[in-house]
């Protein structure tokens, strides 16, 4: 991607995100699942973000008032094993020993 050439690369530090999942019945009917950063010993109070991979870009609104807006998207990749069940894909997630290099 242009973006990620240009060095326009970001971390976005979210609690979690929400995946759907259909529900068999009744059917159109979806269910929400709060994906987190989960730890073994981390309290409810005390959860680290969730950090992942993005690029982002500023772009012209074409009004006065605000000219520009700073816009971004977050990477996406295959499930992990955990969550395959729930989704086929998953947002690239950057983990504590990726944060050094």
């Amino acid at each position: 991607s242009r973006l990620a050439l240009r060095g326009n690369t970001c971390i976005v530090a979210l609690d979690g995100y929400f995946e759907w999942k259909s529900s068999p019945l009744p059917k159109g009917n979806k269910q929400p699942y709060f994906v987190y950063r989960k730890e073994e010993e981390q309290s409810l109070k005390k959860r680290e973000p969730l950090l992942m991979a993005g690029l982002w870009t500023r772009v012209s609104t074409g009004r006065l008032d605000t000219p520009e807006l700073d816009s971004f998207a977050i990477l996406t990749t295959e499930s992990c094993k955990q969550i395959e069940w729930l989704h086929h894909r998953m947002p690239v997630c950057i983990w504590d020993m990726d944060l050094a290099r």
